[in-house]
C-alpha cells in the first residue's frame, strides 16, 4: 500500500534535509525545470508519453519526494505511484511556487 503524505514547503524542507536517501521528483517539462528546481531533483515529465514506463524504473521503495509547478501536476500523477506500488510518497502541496513563496531557495 502506497503512503502520500502532503506537506507545505517548511516541512518538505526538513523531510528532505533529514533524508538523505530520498529521491526528489519534478514532474513538470524539462523547460520548467531549466528554469528553476529544488536542489537534487531529477526531471520525469509527466507529459512525456513515457512518464510511466520511466517512473516504474524507479527504486519502488525509496521514499520520493514529488512536486511540480503549483501541485496540480503532481496530485494527478498520484495514482500511477499508487498503481506502481511506490511505498511512500511526500507530496509537495503549492507546488515550487509555494517552495519559492516560503523563501527556500532553488537551482537553475
Amino acid at each position: 500500500m502506497t503512503e502520500i503524505i502532503d506537506v507545505d514547503a517548511k516541512e518538505g524542507f526538513d523531510i528532505i534535509k533529514n533524508n538523505p536517501d530520498i529521491i526528489i521528483l519534478d514532474v513538470r517539462t524539462p523547460m520548467e525545470f531549466e528554469s528553476e528546481r529544488i536542489k537534487g531533483a531529477i526531471n520525469l515529465d509527466m507529459y512525456s508519453n513515457i512518464f510511466r514506463n520511466n517512473l516504474d524504473k524507479l527504486d519502488k521503495s525509496q521514499t520520493i519526494f514529488l512536486y511540480c509547478r503549483t501541485d496540480s501536476r503532481s496530485n494527478h500523477s498520484k495514482n500511477i505511484f499508487i498503481e506502481l506500488g511506490f511505498k511512500k510518497i511526500y507530496h509537495l502541496e503549492e507546488g515550487i511556487l509555494g517552495w519559492m513563496a516560503s523563501g527556500l531557495s532553488v537551482e537553475s
